[in-house]
């Protein structure tokens, strides 16, 4: 519970490349995926976020990518 008996609104913010998603290597350096086809989610992803769910946060995707 939080102030007054409210219940609080949880969030975990997660950087997309390389916590959520492998990045792709090109010419020695790191670069977010392209595209879908080049997308990789790593191995441990799925089953960490299921867990946060389940403890009641919510989930929130991040990337500090150049437009």
């Amino acid at each position: 519970m939080g102030v007054d008996g409210q219940a609080l609104n949880r969030v975990v913010f997660l950087d997309r490349d390389g916590v959520i998603n492998a990045a792709v290597v090109r010419g020695s350096k790191p670069f977010p995926p392209a595209s879908v086809a080049e997308t990789r989610i790593l191995e441990d992803v799925p089953g960490a976020l299921a867990l946060l769910k389940a403890a009641g946060f919510r989930l929130a995707v991040i990337t500090n990518q150049p437009m």
